[in-house]
């Protein structure tokens, strides 16, 4: 079934929609809408301005903590007594040898891209949520408008049986099957009813609209989505996926992390100046310079457990790619195999009509029992049940294809 087949349904199902709502949610306000109100994109925007501002903090001019150190004795232990107490202070600043500053700044800004980064994957799940709810919406509102006329047809059938059997023409068995199928025909109506409120209600979750009368516009349904070659749709995926970027920025966020702690275990300069007041008045003024002994590393396991969890992150990032290409091979396959099925589900329900046409024909003459056509009403019924379900599978394939490539838009049309 091609995109003109497609948006004939479309087309139908707005004439005959069920239940029409004052103010019908379109495809793309349903993604919109829940993209936008994703409670993990909301802490993850919030939590990205503050890495912001902790990069932009991040490299001061001084790294380490000043340190002032003052030592006074009260007398000199000496002959003279006359001598008065001794003052002295200290004040030293320690440098890093090692680019520490830098690397904080970069791993706080990798942070940064990472929060970023699960804002975006937030906002895409929901939004892809949101398009599944929004056409099992769609397909229970139209699935709901069959059963309806199903039980219409089905009274007039038990109408035509009383009135056979009211001239003698049938027996009263005509009536009783016929009011059998207008019972089930009753329930399924019910049935397909709660279903569509269902939906409804999962659909009003996700997007934050608890209306028990919320209805969809079909109008920009997801129907125009072109094929697309394995190797092109791979490539989507690997540079747009959302999954595949949050794995990258957590991959380069521990990578920066790790540059961080290991400049951070490095050695220390102290540079400062000493000021003394001795006990006969003298005052000494020299610089103090402090050199570090590298007696031992302290830090190095750290800076290993730091790479460790590097190559975790690496091997995170290889995965999701690995099962995102899995998804991505079912999606392509799932796109043709659900035209494939649409098609010969609109073929059989081309023959289903005809043979219910025939059926009814005959009864109306009399010609045939009334069994005849509910049979093949029955049959048609399931015809009709599974054309629109084979033709919303080609609309959930669309959206399963355009997510797995990471090219599903949040509040736009396809």
């Amino acid at each position: 079934m091609g995109p003109a087949s497609i948006r004939l349904f479309i087309g139908i199902c707005l004439v005959i929609r069920a239940t029409p709502a004052a103010e019908p949610v379109s495809f793309r306000a349903a993604l919109r809408m829940a993209s936008e109100r994703a409670p993990l994109a909301l802490g993850s925007a919030q939590s990205a301005k503050t890495l912001r501002r902790a990069a932009e903090r991040s490299n001061p001019l001084f790294l380490l903590p000043a340190q002032l150190q003052v030592y006074s004795a009260a007398r000199r232990l000496a002959a003279d007594a006359s001598l008065g107490s001794d003052t002295q202070a200290q004040f030293q600043q320690y440098v890093p040898l090692r680019p520490v500053g830098a690397t904080r700044r970069e791993a706080m800004s990798a942070a940064e891209a990472l929060s970023l980064a699960r804002q975006s994957e937030a906002r895409a799940v929901a939004a892809e949520r949101a398009a599944h709810a929004w056409l099992d919406v769609f397909f229970s509102e139209q699935y709901h408008a069959l059963r309806g006329r199903a039980l219409t047809e089905a009274e007039s059938l038990t109408k035509l049986a009383r009135a056979r059997v009211a001239a003698g023409t049938a027996s009263a068995n005509d009536t009783a099957l016929a009011l059998a199928d207008e019972a089930i025909a009753m329930a399924e109506n019910i049935e397909a009813e709660g279903e569509l409120h269902e939906a409804t209600i999962a659909l009003g979750s996700l997007i934050g609209l608890e209306d028990d009368s919320l209805a969809i516009d079909p109008s920009d349904a997801p129907s125009n989505v072109a094929p697309v070659p394995h190797d092109a749709a791979l490539q989507n995926m690997r540079a747009r996926h959302t999954g595949v970027l949050r794995a990258r920025a957590y991959e380069q966020g521990v990578r920066r992390d790790a540059s961080h702690f290991e400049a951070s275990q490095g050695l220390n300069v102290g540079i400062g100046g000493v000021s003394s007041r001795e006990g006969t008045g003298d005052i000494f003024v020299g610089a103090l310079v402090t050199l570090p002994l590298a007696w031992s590393t302290p830090g190095e396991a750290e800076v290993l457990r730091a790479e460790a969890a590097l190559h975790e992150a690496s091997a995170a990032r290889a995965f999701e790619e690995e099962e995102l290409h899995r998804i991505l091979r079912l999606a392509l396959h799932e796109y043709d195999h659900a035209r494939d099925s649409a098609r010969a589900s609109l073929n059989a329900l081309r023959a289903l009509q005809e043979a219910y046409r025939i059926a009814r024909a005959l009864v109306d003459r009399g010609a045939v029992d009334l069994s005849v056509a509910a049979l093949a009403r029955q049959r048609l019924i399931a015809g009709e049940t599974r054309s629109i379900r084979s033709n919303v599978r080609i609309l959930h394939a669309n959206v399963r294809l355009l997510a797995a490539q990471g090219t599903l838009p949040e509040g736009s049309p396809p």
